[in-house]
């Protein structure tokens, strides 16, 4: 045992203030005995500040009353308290503002008497960290529940205007004018459309739902054929791989929204009478780099800045009969990992090359 609390001090003396945490020692008065360097970037205090003052100056003033009885088990108890206990603790600085802390507490026997050696840590941007990441899962369960309402509730309504129309179309007269059934058709396509839209919605957030799962080995050619047995493609369009796939780590449902919205893509865009989409991939030291090369239109310039945005692509997705959110879902999908990346280029077949690399 050593003689005295001098004696401690002084064998730390030479690693004391090289400590990143705040150092306190306190007697069992709670009386600041010592201190390191670092209580002034936790606090605000200089070490000499602190010196001999009692241990509540650095507490809120709600906490000030009782805490000597918490000193007091302490060295009746002499528990080692480590760091994060799990019990919020608070400190207040100089300047009166409270900080969130974490502290570890050990005891120094000395002939002298007992003392208690506290580690403080500020953690107050950890706990605002912890507190932000609160905030987004609670947007997270509202945009879950938005999205149900959405692609739930909005349907039946939907389905009842069609019936509805029916219903109309039915009860007019056999020579109906042209123009009635003009009407009856655009209001099917609007209900057609805002379908679609809703389906897209879900689409999207099931996207950024399942980015995040459980991701395994997954063979690209079984995503491939299963893909193309989902899919209507046109009797003149062609899909095909330029060689064969390889498998990747990746959740199974993300993989095949890739290959359905990409295909989709390019479905959609071809107006040539034979319609052709080549995917392949190439391998750049720890990524592969997938295309999917079509023979369709360059895409215009007055739609590439934006081409991945939800707003562009609804803005003109009626024209091709989509619901506007397969690029943004395949973006959300590809680009959720910050070292992957999704781009176009105008391709080799003379139509657009959508490309994306993935680690492997």
């Amino acid at each position: 045992m050593l003689n005295t609390l001098n004696d401690s001090l002084y064998l730390l003396a030479g690693a004391f203030d090289l400590f990143p945490d705040a150092i306190l020692v306190v007697d069992i008065a709670g009386t600041i005995r010592n201190a390191n360097k670092q209580v002034e970037s936790v606090f605000g205090y200089t070490v000499a500040e602190l010196h001999h003052q009692n241990l509540n100056m650095l507490l809120p003033g709600r906490y000030t009353q009782h805490h000597h009885n918490f000193v007091a088990k302490f060295f009746d108890t002499t528990t080692i308290r480590k760091m994060g206990a799990g019990v919020s603790l608070f400190g207040r600085r100089k300047d009166g503002r409270e900080i969130d802390i974490d502290i570890a507490l050990s005891l120094i026997e000395t002939t002298s008497g007992k003392y208690a050696l506290a580690v403080v840590r500020d953690i107050s941007d950890k706990m605002r960290l912890v507190d932000h990441i609160s905030s987004i899962e609670k947007i997270k369960k509202e945009l879950e529940q938005f999205s149900y309402v959405l692609t739930h509730d909005l349907k039946a309504p939907l389905q009842k205007v069609k019936a509805l129309t029916h219903l109309i179309h039915l009860e007019l007269p056999e020579k109906e004018s042209d123009d009635i059934k003009t009407m009856i058709s655009y209001i099917n396509e609007s209900v057609d459309g805002m379908e679609s839209l809703i389906h897209g919605v879900l689409e999207y957030h099931k996207a950024k739902l399942t980015k995040d799962d459980t991701a395994s080995m997954v063979d690209l050619n079984e995503v491939f054929e299963q893909a193309i047995k989902l899919l209507e493609i046109p009797e003149s369009f062609t899909v095909k791989v330029r060689q064969r796939l390889p498998s990747i780590i990746i959740n199974k449902t993300s993989a095949l929204q890739i290959f359905l919205n990409l295909i989709s893509n390019a479905i959609s865009h071809n107006k040539n009478e034979k319609g052709l989409l080549e995917i392949g991939y190439t391998v750049e030291g720890d990524k592969a780099v997938f295309t999917f090369a079509d023979n369709g239109s360059p895409i215009p310039a007055a739609l590439r800045e934006n081409l991945f945005e939800i707003s562009s692509q609804i803005k003109n997705a009626a024209e091709r009969k989509s619901n506007g959110f397969g690029l943004s879902i395949v973006r959300e999908i590809v680009e959720g990992n910050k070292s992957q990346k999704l781009w176009y280029e105008d391709s080799d077949l003379g139509g657009t090359a959508f490309k994306f690399t993935w680690n492997i």
